[in-house]
């Protein structure tokens, strides 16, 4: 039986590498585990790739400017990835449309299959309405997936989304069975 998730809205929070102090840590923590340095993401800046993780360090400020983590599930007898933290600096405007590209270019390279995680903030619940609406210009299908009563019901604008906000991303356990998914093909 598979477990349930859903988008559940959760508030705003701070993140540890919001800290100058915590993000040095992290950066030099990064560093000494030799990650795999994939490409410039800005000037003096690197996306790097360990594991489950994307990450972007500013090697001229010494600083983490993007990270990102995933894991995988099964869904419905397919392997779909879901992010699990995604974080970058709001002091670094370079980044800002990175998020975008390591989901498109990267993890979607990679799987079949992307769904929200279990519990999201309201940066989040954006992060996945801009990310829905790029997948329906690209011809993506987009699914809302409720586990509990096994139902896959295609999704085909953002309006649509944008109408069952609420049902998607509740602020309570309700929810907790409901899911958005954004795959290569149909699939169901």
């Amino acid at each position: 039986m598979e477990s349930t998730a859903s988008p559940q809205l959760i508030d705003p929070f701070e993140h540890l590498l919001d800290s100058p102090a915590s993000n040095k840590k992290k950066y030099v923590g990064l560093l000494s585990e030799k990650p795999n340095k994939m490409m410039e993401a800005y000037p003096g800046a690197y996306l790097y790739y360990k594991g489950t993780r994307y990450f972007v360090l500013d090697e001229s400020q010494k600083k983490i400017t993007y990270y990102m983590s995933w894991k995988e599930r099964q869904i419905s007898g397919h392997t779909a990835a879901y992010q699990v933290l995604v974080w970058s600096d709001i002091g670094t405007p370079e980044i800002r449309s990175f998020a975008s590209i390591v989901f498109f270019d990267l993890l979607f390279g990679e799987y079949d299959l992307i769904v929200t995680d279990r519990l999201q903030s309201p940066s989040g619940r954006r992060f996945w309405l801009s990310i829905v609406a790029t997948a329906i210009k690209s011809g993506y299908p987009i699914y809302l997936v409720d586990l509990i009563n096994n139902t896959k019901v295609q999704m085909h604008s953002s309006q649509e989304i944008l109408d069952k906000s609420d049902f998607i991303w509740p602020k309570h356990e309700i929810g907790k069975s409901r899911l958005l998914c954004i795959a290569k093909t149909k699939i169901w």
